[in-house]
């Protein structure tokens, strides 16, 4: 019965020490489960943060498209302003040359009568 008591000891002190380790790897296991939902939490953290910068810079890109919309159609607008004013140059030109011709053609008439 003594030597059956000590077996049984025996076996209830391999048990405790086979708890013990159980206990200390989920000691292990716990903690690193907790790593790793901070690291989750700080990923999520950052994601939110860039997903901000990304809203932002969409939004000054809108901007930015805005602007040289605007640009575009002022330089358009500019232009044709240009060649507006070409064309009322050229009809300037013409008429210019008109004048110009018939005061020759008076020259030339007046020069024939002097003579």
């Amino acid at each position: 019965a003594a030597a059956a008591s000590a077996a049984a000891a025996k076996t209830s002190e391999a048990n405790a020490d086979a708890s013990r380790t159980a206990a200390g790897d989920s000691a292990a296991a716990a903690a690193a489960s907790a790593t790793a939902a901070q690291t989750s939490a700080e990923r999520a953290g950052a994601s939110e943060t860039a997903a901000k910068t990304s809203e932002t810079q969409a939004a000054s890109s809108a901007g930015d498209a805005g602007a040289s919309a605007t640009a575009a159609a002022a330089s358009e607008k500019a232009a044709a302003a240009s060649a507006a004013a070409a064309k009322t140059s050229e009809t300037n030109a013409a008429t210019s040359a008109s004048t110009a011709a018939a005061s020759a053609t008076a020259a030339s008439s007046s020069a024939s009568e002097a003579s």
